[in-house]
């Protein structure tokens, strides 16, 4: 329940509870190779991919944010995704 919450923004207390749930998942679940991989740095690795694990169940194909290449001023360039509008779709989303 925390989880569905913290995505439609009630509150930043269950945002950071299902961040926390998700970290001691992955603590209980990581794979043997990753432990390795990470050596002494697991709970920082875990904790990154917690997060990028709620922003992702959090993001929608509505979601739109600033332009990485042109920081929202609408610069079109070769690299630029955002097509002059300073906003960038979440392409992934909405072409399924």
């Amino acid at each position: 329940m925390s989880a569905f919450l913290a995505k439609t923004g009630v509150s930043n207390g269950d945002r950071y509870r299902t961040i926390e749930q998700l970290l001691s998942y992955a603590n209980r679940t990581a794979p043997k190779l990753v432990i390795r991989a990470a050596d002494g740095k697991l709970g920082k690795c875990l904790v990154v991919l917690s997060k990028l694990a709620f922003e992702e169940y959090s993001r929608s194909a509505a979601t739109t944010s600033a332009c990485q290449h042109c920081n929202g001023k609408g610069q079109i360039t070769a690299r630029c995704r955002c097509n002059g509008t300073g906003r960038v779709c979440d392409l992934a989303e909405s072409a399924r």
